[in-house]
């Protein structure tokens, strides 16, 4: 029943399925598992069948969403399946605390006791959950680790099963709890770094269509001043000077940067078209929603344009920037990221105070943007924070969401 309830608090509202449809669904899980047991029995093939067998029902429902439904799904087996190894290592604790005539009935109490309570929690709290599920989603994490990372685990309790009978079983789950730990930290790691290639990757399918677009100037050109010259050996040279400035005026709006948006619609999207950053590469990656976060349009713009303004001064003129956003539980996080020169720590330490600046500040003209930006976020009950190396210079603006 979990596996059915829980998806359909994730997906879009409009996939979301009727009590009819999770009843069929739910009885469909639970017969698709019937039937596996029946056909295999307890054995360790079934560990993997009573994982899939269960998603695939699932996603047949909401298939529209398959996205959401493979994240959540995936997400809900891996806890379920932590929880699992716990309980098996808490059952050999106890087993060891009673006489041997009540063995099997305390360990099996003591499982299926501790797995009822977790799942119990699960759907009164589907909320938390569904923030656990925001939060992988939007920070662009890859399924195919998520559920690579719940293959690892099955094969975890496959073999937790079958070295069950060893006389170092809390051992042997130690090891394996921390193998799990471990891998799922390498996991998160490489997909940190599946990310920033995809981000490398748009940049290279754009930098290959402004190359194309670049290919067909060239020709154009080639062209152009063939008449040209022809219009010169005919001693035309007004009509090649008018010909001349419109070919100029024509060509000098080509932009030697290049801007990839997933929401060319967003506040920030507006913001950076507003500013002027040639030859500054611009990525927006916008995973969340900021109409949920507690702050103006306004006040939003003021904030980003400021520190959007600073780094493409800083950048002058190349290289890349790129703004995320995504969910962290009950906030909702905008990250500005540049390769520009890294600011020195005596500077960042001052970087948010009233009327400091690295330019030329005769006039007290300067020094106020980082400071209105600092002051507009706290005033949101939000934070920011700015780090910086040889590699990046990145802010961090912390926004809670809306109290609904």
């Amino acid at each position: 029943m979990v596996f059915v309830i829980v998806p359909n608090s994730c997906v879009e509202n409009n996939h979301k399925n009727k009590k009819n449809k999770l009843i069929l669904a739910v009885v469909l899980v639970s017969l698709g598992l019937q039937i596996v047991m029946e056909c295999i029995g307890n054995s360790s093939v079934s560990i993997i069948m009573t994982h899939l067998a269960p998603f695939f029902i699932v996603w047949m429902f909401y298939r529209e969403d398959g996205v959401s439904v493979a994240i959540s799904y995936n997400i809900l087996y891996l806890i379920c399946g932590l929880m699992a190894l716990f309980s098996s290592f808490f059952c050999e604790i106890i087993k060891s605390q009673f006489p041997i005539e009540y063995i099997e009935i305390s360990a099996l109490l003591c499982v299926y006791s501790i797995n009822c309570i977790f799942i119990l929690l699960i759907l009164i709290n589907k909320n938390i959950f569904y923030k656990i599920y925001r939060t992988i989603k939007t920070r662009n994490i890859s399924i195919v680790f998520l559920i690579l990372l719940t293959f690892f685990l099955d094969l975890l309790l496959i073999f937790t099963k079958v070295i069950n009978s060893s006389k170092e079983v809390i051992y042997t789950s130690c090891v394996l709890i921390i193998i799990v730990l471990v891998f799922i930290g390498a996991t998160l790691y490489f997909a940190v770094i599946e990310r920033r290639a995809r981000e490398i990757e748009k940049l290279n399918n754009a930098l290959e269509g402004r190359i194309e677009e670049l290919r067909k100037v060239k020709h154009d050109y080639g062209a152009q001043i063939s008449y040209l010259y022809g219009l010169h050996l005919m001693k035309r040279y007004e009509r090649a000077g008018e010909l001349l400035k419109d070919i100029i005026n024509g060509h000098n709006s080509i932009n030697d940067a290049i801007e990839i948006s997933n929401n060319s619609d967003s506040v920030i999207s507006i913001i950076t078209k507003g500013i002027k950053h040639n030859g500054i590469n611009i990525i927006l990656d916008e995973q969340a929603d900021l109409n949920n976060i507690d702050i103006t349009e306004l006040e939003l713009q003021r904030v980003l344009s400021n520190i959007i303004s600073n780094a493409v001064t800083a950048m002058d003129g190349q290289g890349t920037l790129a703004i995320r956003t995504y969910e962290n539980f009950n906030d909702i996080i905008i990250c500005v990221r540049n390769n520009g020169p890294m600011i020195g720590n005596i500077i960042i330490d001052k970087i948010f105070e009233s009327g400091f600046s690295t330019k030329k500040n005769i006039n007290k003209e300067h020094g106020f943007g980082l400071a209105i930006v600092k002051e507009t976020v706290e005033k949101c009950n939000g934070k920011i924070s700015v780090t910086s190396d040889i590699e990046k210079t990145e802010f961090i603006i912390i926004l809670p969401r809306k109290k609904v």
